[in-house]
């Protein structure tokens, strides 16, 4: 029987549900009054991958603690599947939860911490040892049974506690920062091997982050959240191109914001340079730009375009972020792939690329629009 075969054997007993996670009103207050969680009412989709991310301190840890029953909420509930679980213990919640510390005990085996949360249930002792090898093959640890969790690597690691979470069947995953323990050499290989059992199962997980790259990368929905609130929800896409505020497109990566004028209905003027955005169609209005460091292109200097001059470079491999000073700002520009770099002090000219700028409908410039 393939590892496969002996998990998720009943995954459609409850059949299709819109939403596996709903919390309505929810809110946690510290001891002293302040707020963890304020007032959040979200649906999470069942059978998808939903990144949640905000700064440190926004909430995210806490939030999955409220869904998986190791906190209580002062204020509203939480919904799993259509069943009111509020005032449920962990235990009765069919939720797997993998902590970013792993939680995992230094005196078991890596086959007795993934039994662990087995010995609580019915399962007989020959089932959940063949369930226990079983969801350990399935995340590349077969043959690892009888070693001790203090000898393993921290991306062997994550996979026992994986396996651990997996091995009691849930409907639900939640994941608190899983890789942030782990060096980047990993963290691409295990995000993956994530991804691909979300999907063979189609489990509903919750991906908790504050990486903007890791939240688009792995998520199918994404969860912005700041100062206990959430501010957007919605597809990577959607999320990262048209954010619903300013503080949800800084969240979610480098931006800027420049104000233009619309000239004609479909073209914007921004500082001399016209552009066609299909969205700007009130003529004459001042609207503003959300522009981020790809939508711009560096040429060579003479080029029609905005004249500039490089202030600085910096390399991350698969391209170079570059800072250019502009006769009315500086900007940041993200060139991808290999290319002749241009040194510090250089000319050069940028164009934007309209179809990765977004005209802004949250936030109106100041003042008049520029000439």
């Amino acid at each position: 029987m393939s590892a496969a075969s002996v998990l998720f054997a009943d995954r459609d007993a409850l059949g299709p549900v819109a939403a596996a996670i709903e919390l309505c009103g929810v809110s946690k207050w510290y001891s002293l009054g302040q707020a963890a969680i304020r007032n959040v009412s979200l649906r999470i989709p069942h059978g998808c991958l939903t990144s949640l991310i905000g700064p440190s301190g926004c909430g995210k840890s806490t939030l999955l603690r409220l869904i998986a029953g190791l906190e209580r909420p002062d204020e509203g509930r939480v919904w799993l599947h259509g069943l009111d679980i509020t005032d449920h213990d962990p235990a009765q919640r069919d939720i797997g939860l993998v902590l970013q510390n792993y939680a995992l005990f230094p005196h078991l085996s890596v086959l007795e911490n993934v039994r662990y949360g087995l010995s609580a249930t019915a399962t007989q002792q020959p089932a959940a040892k063949d369930r226990a090898q079983a969801v350990l093959k399935l995340v590349d640890l077969d043959g690892y049974e009888s070693r001790s969790t203090a000898s393993l690597s921290g991306g062997e690691q994550q996979r026992v506690a994986l396996a651990r979470a997996l091995a009691g069947e849930p409907r639900v995953l939640l994941l608190d920062e899983p890789l942030s323990s782990v060096d980047s050499g990993l963290r691409r290989q295990l995000r993956e091997q994530i991804c691909d059992i979300q999907k063979a199962f189609s489990l509903t997980v919750v991906y908790v982050t504050h990486d903007q790259a890791e939240a688009l990368a792995v998520g199918d929905h994404v969860v912005v959240m700041h100062n206990g609130e959430v501010l957007q929800d919605g597809t990577p896409r959607d999320v990262y191109l048209t954010p619903c505020n300013e503080v949800v497109a800084e969240i979610m990566g480098a931006a800027m914001f420049l104000p233009a004028q619309v000239v004609e209905a479909g073209i914007v003027e921004l500082y001399g340079y016209q552009m066609a955005l299909p969205d700007a169609s009130d003529v004459g209005a001042c609207v503003t730009l959300l522009i981020r460091p790809e939508a711009w292109q560096v040429g060579a200097a003479g080029s029609p375009g905005f004249a500039g001059k490089i202030l600085s470079c910096t390399y991350f491999g698969r391209g170079s972020e570059y800072l250019i000073q502009l006769e009315w700002g500086d900007v940041l520009a993200t060139v991808w792939g290999a290319h002749t770099p241009y040194q510090i002090g250089s000319p050069v000219t940028v164009l934007l690329n309209s179809a990765s700028v977004r005209v802004s409908k949250y936030r109106v410039p100041a003042g008049p629009a520029p000439p």
